[in-house]
């Protein structure tokens, strides 16, 4: 594979933190060493050129000093990069500290309220200089200011603010957004004059909500000049543009800050999120006042908590509580569009709600049985399970969710369909989650949708994208840093840093790849924990129906008390002899917990009881077991003695 796993820059610094405080530098500031080492670096001396790096890492310069480095060594610092080992570490720590130092620069309010100051007073030209520097240094940042001179008594300042946030262009949009619920009638005003000059379609609702509900008659009638339409329904559109990642109505990469706005009075207010989350707020917020205006959005709502749960995982807490407080029917309304939108971990989320009564109403969760995706099918299962439901494909599901090990996901972006879902099977079959995109829009959207990736697989040209564009956006992405990517050679694509260029790939070499898991990506265990408890809860009403999962549950006794338990208690129930051999291994097991052992001579009796004859050569199991003391395994051995009929002796 061609793709160099990033260096481990923040570790090297703290070890090199360690050497003593004492120890001068060899020669002045970080600067200057930065420079000898350069020099060094460039006539071939890399010992001493290592050295002077090193010194310039203990120093610890500021994130200020590292912008500077970068700003006039770019091409050098790719040149380490190229270089590799601690060059590289290098390199990635000073262009880690430089993006801080961008985004401290960007934030600085001071420096934002002293550029407004000059865009808001003196000659056209001084300005004009004022507003393209605080959009190109601040962008967002710079228009708090700009938007808190919109009430100001100065006609003249109130005029140059509002002409200052109108060249700012799509910098200015979201923070004066929110600043168009303003309590100030004055800056509203100015908010819809911006939103009118800027022509951009994502102000359609807010226009049109303001004209038709605003308590100022000035506001009402500005902002129907350029309202069309329902407001209602501008919202709920203007909502799915910000989920569906909308190129042109949603929010850019550019400018997501990882912050959402608020306005006190004058006072616009920068939140922090996490910029996964922004579109998915926004997009809620949009589908909330649609519904306080009368258009039946609970279902888009719930759309959108259970894709903000699906982002938070274990955080994910109240989000689940906002879902389910929308009701049932909400709920299954939700799943429909999360199935028909391919938002698979919201889908599986929405599952796992509707349990109980709900789930025996549902009117999609039968759709999800069959879903591409394994986890829904595996929550959906569940959920109809607990509702009483025990037709062959439920108990299928369930079977195979019970031997289910780990949730991996790989996301295919291929315009040949025909490849593409050749391949989405082979993955399928293996218990593998493969999320399909056609164009690298949509794969992108994907890949911010909450689920993890395992690997990448894309097919080189894209109807949208070369792949050797994709895979670069993709690089961008924290979580995706070291993540496998298979690029499907066009015969012209060449090396792509960061992917491995291939002329066909399968399922066991995307497999293969895939990284270990992290303890957040272990919830296998808990799904797998579900599956057996449903199953045995089936099996106390219909054991029939589940006695073709016997394989998938004996499979499973092996596994820890979370799974094997519930497992061991379905097979009591419903299980055939062709699980006696695993169960005895677990009685004779002195290393399994009592319960274990005790709840498979339970499920040993079970079987024995259902089928005379069965279980030869068990007795010495259970008659070795009886004798370590513990009295509820004896208690257990001894029923399955009994069912032998050998009695305890």
């Amino acid at each position: 594979m061609t793709h160099r796993t990033p260096a481990r820059g923040l570790l090297l610094a703290v070890l090199l933190l360690l050497v003593p405080a004492a120890l001068p530098a060899q020669s002045g500031d970080a600067e200057t060493l930065f420079l000898e080492g350069k020099h060094a670096f460039r006539q071939g001396d890399m010992d001493t050129a290592l050295a002077k790096f090193r010194e310039v890492v203990r120093l610890d310069p500021s994130h200020a000093e590292a912008y500077r480095l970068l700003a006039s060594s770019q091409d050098f610092l790719a040149a380490l990069m190229a270089e590799g080992g601690e060059f590289e570490t290098f390199a990635l720590d000073v262009l880690r500290a430089a993006q801080t130092a961008r985004a401290e620069k960007r934030r600085d309010a001071a420096a934002a309220a002293a550029l407004a100051d000059r865009a808001l007073h003196g000659s056209y030209a001084e300005r004009s200089r004022a507003i393209f520097e605080g959009t190109q240094v601040h962008g967002a940042f710079f228009a708090p200011p700009l938007v808190a001179a919109l009430a100001s008594d100065d006609e003249d300042v109130r005029l140059n603010a509002y002409y200052a946030l109108s060249r700012m262009g799509a910098e200015a949009f979201l923070p004066v957004a929110a600043a168009a619920w303003s309590s100030d009638s004055r800056i509203r005003l100015g908010c819809v004059q911006v939103l009118l000059a800027s022509g951009d379609p994502r102000g359609d609702a807010i226009l049109a909500d303001l004209a038709a509900n605003d308590a100022d008659g000035a506001v009402r009638a500005l902002a129907a000049e350029g309202a069309e339409g329902d407001a209602a329904e501008l919202h709920a559109r203007q909502g799915w543009a910000f989920y569906h990642r909308d190129p042109r109505l949603g929010l850019t990469e550019v400018e997501n800050e990882g912050v959402y706005w608020t306005i006190d009075g004058d006072e616009l207010i920068a939140n922090e999120i996490e910029p996964a989350r922004l579109p998915l707020f926004l997009a809620r917020a949009h589908f909330q006042r649609a519904l306080e205006l009368g258009r039946d959005t609970r279902a888009e709502l719930a759309l959108v908590h259970a894709a903000e749960a699906a982002l938070l995982g274990e955080d994910g807490e109240e989000q689940v509580v906002a879902a389910l407080g929308l009701g049932p029917a909400a709920l299954d309304g939700a799943l429909g569009l999360a199935l028909e939108n391919d938002d698979v971990a919201a889908a599986a989320v929405l599952a796992e709600l509707l349990t109980g009564p709900a789930a025996g109403r549902s009117a999609y969760l039968r759709a999800a049985l069959v879903a591409d995706a394994p986890t829904v099918r595996y929550a959906a299962a569940a959920a109809l399970a607990d509702s009483g439901l025990a037709t062959p494909e439920v108990v299928g599901q369930l079977a195979a969710a019970v031997q289910l090990e780990a949730v991996r996901v790989v996301h295919l972006i291929d315009a040949d369909q025909e490849r593409a879902e050749a391949l989405r099977a082979a993955l399928d079959a293996r218990g593998v989650v493969a999320l399909v995109a056609a164009d690298g829009a949509g794969g992108l959207v994907n890949a911010s949708r909450g689920l993890p990736a395992d690997a990448i697989v894309i097919g080189d040209p894209l109807p949208d994208f070369y792949a050797r564009r994709l895979v670069k956006h993709l690089r961008r992405k924290s979580d995706l840093a070291e993540t496998p990517i298979f690029v499907l050679d066009s015969g012209e694509t060449g090396d792509i840093d960061g992917a491995e260029v291939v002329e066909a790939v399968g399922a066991e070499e995307v497999i293969a790849a895939f990284p270990e898991l992290d303890a957040e990506r272990q919830s296998y265990r808990a799904a797998a924990a579900k599956a057996a408890g449903s199953l045995a809860a089936l099996a106390a009403r219909d054991a029939a129906a589940v006695a073709p999962a016997t394989p998938a549950l004996a499979a499973v006794v092996g596994r820890d008390d979370e799974v094997s338990l519930p497992a061991m208690r379905a097979l009591a129930l419903a299980g055939g002899p062709e699980a006696i051999p695993a169960l005895a291994e677990v009685v004779a097991d002195g290393g399994r917990s009592s319960a274990a052992r005790a709840g498979a001579a339970d499920a040993l009796a079970g079987i024995l009881d259902r089928n005379p004859g069965a279980g030869s050569g068990l007795a010495e199991t259970l008659k070795a077991a009886m004798g370590e003391g513990d009295a509820a395994l004896a208690r257990a051995c001894a029923r399955a003695l009994g069912f032998l009929g050998g009695g305890v002796g």
